[in-house]
C-alpha cells in the first residue's frame, strides 16, 4: 500500500468518484419531464405594489472648468550599470590589444607616407630632370616606349599589382 505522495486518498477517492458520474451520465440520459410551471400556489391574493413617490428634479450639472494641462511625465533613465572589474588577466589582454591597435595604426600612416611619395614621385615623370639631361627635352616625344616602361617601372614600386599589369599592357601595346 502506497502511503507518499497523496497516491493512496487518490485511489480511494477513485470509484466513489467513477459512481458519481455514472449517476449523472444515467440522469441526464433519462426522460424526465422538465417541471411544469404552474400558477401560484400560495392561497393568499398578490398584494399590490405600493406606488413610488415622483422622482426629485435634479438640479443641473455645474459647468466643470476645463482640465488643467499636465506636464508630460519625466522620462526615467536608468543609472548606468556599474562597470564590470576585470581581472588580471582580462587587464593585460585589453592592454595587449590596444599596443597591437597602436602599432597597427602607426605601420598604416606609415605606409600612406611612403606611398604618397612615391606617387609624387610617380607623378612628377614630366619633370624628370635626369633624363631630360640625358636624352634631351623632347626624349618622351622620340622614345614612347621608354616613357611607358618607366611609368610601368614606377607603377611597380608604388603598386606592385598594378605595376605588372601596366608593364603586360604596354607589351601587348607594342606587339
Amino acid at each position: 500500500m502506497r502511503t507518499w505522495g497523496g497516491k493512496k486518498r487518490l485511489f480511494n477517492l477513485l470509484p466513489a468518484f467513477k459512481e458519481a458520474i455514472t449517476e449523472d451520465a444515467g440522469a441526464s440520459t433519462s426522460e424526465v419531464p422538465p417541471p411544469a410551471v404552474t400558477a401560484r400556489t400560495s392561497p393568499a391574493p398578490p398584494t399590490a405594489v405600493p406606488a413610488l413617490a415622483p422622482a426629485p428634479v435634479l438640479a443641473p450639472a455645474p459647468v466643470l472648468a476645463p482640465a488643467p494641462v499636465l506636464a508630460p511625465a519625466p522620462v526615467f533613465v536608468p543609472a548606468p550599470a556599474p562597470a564590470r572589474v576585470l581581472n588580471a588577466q582580462q587587464r593585460r589582454a585589453r592592454k595587449r590589444r590596444a599596443a597591437q591597435e597602436e602599432e597597427r595604426r602607426v605601420r598604416e600612416e606609415e605606409q600612406n607616407a611612403t606611398r604618397a611619395a612615391q606617387l609624387a614621385v610617380l607623378t612628377g615623370i614630366e619633370k624628370d630632370a635626369p633624363l631630360d639631361s640625358v636624352y634631351g627635352a623632347d626624349w618622351k616625344e622620340r622614345f614612347p616606349q621608354m616613357q611607358e616602361r618607366l611609368l610601368a617601372t614606377r607603377w611597380l614600386t608604388v603598386y606592385p599589382e598594378r605595376g605588372a599589369a601596366a608593364a603586360a599592357e604596354g607589351e601587348e601595346e607594342t606587339a
